[in-house]
């Protein structure tokens, strides 16, 4: 028996709240945390050419990973599921 989708979504905005509580995280720290990961890798002598090959445009970049993250960590819709965030790393056709 399949769950109620609609069940489900309406116990997000509880259960989220409640990790919120629990851990401190929220939108805020969560951007601060992606946007200081990636000026961290940006920064790193081997690691940082490697993205800035791939990223021509930080701004978009780090807006995805933060939607990304949020919709793990906070449990945030509006992360667009099945978006091949790795497909900028590939050569095409894999």
């Amino acid at each position: 028996m399949q769950p109620d989708e609609s069940a489900i979504l309406s116990a997000r905005p509880q259960i989220t709240a409640e990790l919120m509580a629990r851990t401190g995280l929220d939108e805020e720290n969560l951007t601060e945390l992606v946007h200081g990961f990636y000026d961290k890798v940006r920064a790193d002598s081997v690691l940082g050419p490697i993205f800035d090959a791939r990223i021509s445009d930080w701004g978009p970049h780090l807006e995805r990973m933060v939607a990304f993250w949020s919709s793990v960590a906070l449990m945030r819709s509006g992360f667009p599921t099945g978006v091949r965030i790795w497909s900028a790393w590939w050569p095409s056709g894999l």
